[in-house]
């Protein structure tokens, strides 16, 4: 698999076809790393994809509640 330069600059990074998974571009995405960027991509992802289904008509719907179980959990917490 060639690296192509496509102006981006992270460290590793992999472009996947979507309906089988094949790896069709990338650089180092085979290495073994830290999971903690994938993560909060993810995180970010899949808010947004929640934020899309939100019915921004309903005040109520502007409030995201977090129990306190959740607010406990070592690690970043982003300052919940």
């Amino acid at each position: 698999m060639k690296s192509y330069p496509l102006g981006v600059t992270a460290k590793q990074w992999v472009i996947c076809e979507s309906t089988r998974g094949n790896a069709l571009f990338g650089k180092d995405f085979n290495v073994p790393a830290e999971i903690a960027s994938q993560t909060k991509i993810m995180t970010a992802y899949v808010t947004l994809k929640l934020l899309e289904e939100l019915d921004i008509t309903e005040p109520k719907n502007y409030y995201i509640r977090v129990t306190k179980k959740a607010e406990k959990v070592q690690g970043t917490k982003a300052g919940l």
